[in-house]
C-alpha cells in the first residue's frame, strides 16, 4: 500500500509541470503603456513586449491587463507575464494564443501538460522556462531532460495501473478466503452437530441392546419355568392314576 501511494504521488508530482521564467529575472512593477508595450515608473523606460499588433487594440489592451497583472523582465529585457506570481509567460507567447498579435514566439511540439497563465496546455508547449520539482529548466534546448520526464510519467503511469490491478486481485482473493472460511466454519459446525447426534444414536443404541438382551434373559428364563411347570403338571397327573 504504501509502494502504491508514493507511485501515485509521484504520477501527481510530474503533472506539475508548470511554465515558469529564467531563474535571472527581476521582477519589475511595469504599467500597461499601450496594447505593445509596457512603461516602468521607476526608470522611465518604455519595454516592447515583442508582439506586433495586428488585431483590435482594445481587445488587445484588456487580454495584456488580465494576463500580466504581474511581470519581470529578464537581462534581455524580455517582458514575462504572470496572473498570479506563480506561473509565467513570456509576453511574446501571447501571439500563439491570441490571433490579436503576431511575433517570433516558437511552439514546441510536447506530449505532456503544462500550466501556464492562460491554463493547461497540452500536445504542444510555448518554447519557453519551465519548473519541475524545484528545477527550472528551458525548451526546446533541453529537449532530453523533458523526454526523460515524459517517459517516466509513462513507465509510473503504467505502474499505478499494474499496481491498482494487483489490488483488485487482491482484493477479490481477500473476499474469496473470507467467504470459503465462512463456509469452513459453517462446514464445521454441521459436522459437529452430525457428530454429537450421531454419538446421541449410538448411546440410544447401545441402550436398547441392553433392554433387547435383558428382556431375552426374562423370556428365556419364563419358558425354562413353563416348561418345569408343564412337566410338574404331568407328573402330578400320571400319579394320580
Amino acid at each position: 500500500m504504501k509502494a502504491l501511494l508514493l507511485t501515485i504521488l509521484a504520477v501527481y508530482a510530474l503533472a506539475q509541470l508548470v511554465m515558469y521564467h529564467p531563474p535571472y529575472v527581476r521582477l519589475a512593477d511595469l504599467v500597461l503603456a499601450n496594447a505593445t508595450h509596457f512603461y516602468d515608473p521607476s526608470d522611465q523606460r518604455y519595454y516592447w513586449t515583442g508582439l506586433t499588433l495586428v488585431g483590435d487594440a482594445g481587445q488587445a489592451y484588456y487580454i495584456l491587463q488580465t494576463v500580466c497583472r504581474y511581470t519581470a523582465l529578464d537581462l534581455n529585457e524580455t517582458v514575462y507575464c504572470s496572473k498570479d506570481g506563480e506561473s509565467w509567460i513570456e509576453a511574446r507567447a501571447l501571439a500563439l494564443f491570441y490571433p490579436l498579435w503576431r511575433s517570433d514566439a516558437k511552439i514546441f511540439p510536447a506530449n505532456f501538460t503544462a500550466e501556464t497563465p492562460l491554463g493547461p496546455v497540452s500536445g504542444a508547449l510555448p518554447a519557453g522556462w519551465y519548473s519541475y520539482g524545484g528545477q527550472v529548466f528551458r525548451l526546446p534546448n533541453q529537449i532530453d531532460f523533458v523526454a526523460q520526464l515524459v517517459q517516466l510519467r509513462e513507465e509510473l503511469s503504467k505502474a499505478s495501473q499494474a499496481a491498482e490491478e494487483l489490488g483488485k486481485k487482491y482484493s477479490a482473493c481477500a473476499t474469496k478466503l473470507n467467504e470459503t472460511l465462512k463456509s469452513y466454519d459453517a462446514l464445521n459446525s454441521e459436522v459437529a452437530q452430525l457428530r454429537a447426534e450421531l454419538d446421541a444414536y449410538a448411546s440410544a443404541r447401545s441402550e436398547a441392546e441392553s433392554k433387547a438382551a435383558l428382556m431375552q434373559y426374562i423370556a428365556m428364563a419364563l419358558a425354562a419355568g413353563l416348561a418345569a411347570l408343564v412337566a410338574y403338571l404331568i407328573y402330578l397327573k400320571r400319579q394320580s392314576i
